[in-house]
């Protein structure tokens, strides 16, 4: 008999959860038309668009509360170590957003939809221009706190949580692919790579902690990619050699921060600060 069902536990409802995502998205992205429509800059429609999926998205799961803090409860255990949870958590995020990078140039180079920006033949160009601290402030709050709070809390801790329970095969796998399928097409492919990851330090620390500081640390990285470093590339043809180059790194950073996740892991079965009641 299922260990849950014998402790008298109710399975938490997934198509729910991922029916809210879907809702909460399609929110997002109505209200980031009407404040694009009405003059506002795209990256910061974005940030505040973005802000109100998750508020809707946190709304909708209010009556599930109770279900969704008993999966929740036992990840929010504190590290062993705060200083070696933040150090590994910045590690991997610095990794995986090098692996991004990496995908990414692997993607341009084979005319990935939605990646053909410029004319093709455009020569690499790169600098730095930081607009006004406000904006950058702004993609903060949204993409450095809220969402990496939001994602890890439901993805890692009561997705990846409740098909653990369920026993589900490649439970890590199957909860990377729901968190990959609600981003951009182009970003799947990353969001993949990075919800193992995150599923691998979950699993193994038992702690959602260097999970969301490693989720912070990449979309830190994502906000200075959108806001400051500016560029601008289009190959003239497609190269196979540079894709194939640049998903090799792509796969040697994720193995580098699959590496990064059991660092260190000798008191995994440390009880750390005790659990909130």
């Amino acid at each position: 008999m299922d260990s849950s069902r014998a402790n008298g536990e109710r399975h938490i409802p997934l198509a729910t959860i991922l029916l809210f995502q879907l809702s909460s998205l399609l929110v997002r992205e109505w209200l980031r038309a009407s404040l694009t429509s009405n003059g506002l800059g795209d990256r910061s429609a974005a940030h505040i668009s973005g802000l109100g999926g998750l508020a809707v998205f946190t709304l909708l799961l209010l009556p599930l509360r109770d279900q969704l803090l008993r999966r929740l409860k036992p990840t929010l255990r504190c590290p062993p170590s705060w200083s070696i949870a933040v150090i590994r958590g910045v590690a991997i995020g610095v990794t995986m957003r090098l692996a991004g990078w990496s995908m990414m140039i692997a993607l341009v180079s084979l005319g990935w939809p939605g990646l053909q920006i410029e004319t093709p033949g455009t020569t690499l160009l790169l600098w730095w221009q930081c607009p006004p601290v406000p904006k950058i402030i702004l993609g903060v709050i949204a993409l450095v706190i809220a969402t990496p709070l939001v994602e890890e809390c439901v993805n890692r801790g009561v997705i990846l949580g409740e098909l653990r329970a369920r026993q589900v095969p490649q439970p890590a796998a199957t909860s990377a692919l729901l968190f990959a399928i609600f981003h951009v097409l182009h970003t799947m492919p990353i969001a993949f790579l990075f919800g193992i990851v995150m599923a691998r330090l979950v699993t193994i620390h038992h702690s959602l902690w260097p999970a969301l500081f490693a989720h912070a640390t990449f979309n830190a990285l994502v906000i200075l990619d959108w806001y400051c470093l500016q560029g601008v590339w289009l190959p003239a043809e497609r190269s196979a050699l540079l894709a194939l180059l640049s998903g090799g790194a792509t796969l040697v950073f994720v193995l580098v921060a699959l590496r990064l996740a059991g660092w260190g892991n000798r008191n995994r079965n440390s009880p750390g600060c005790p659990l909130p009641r």
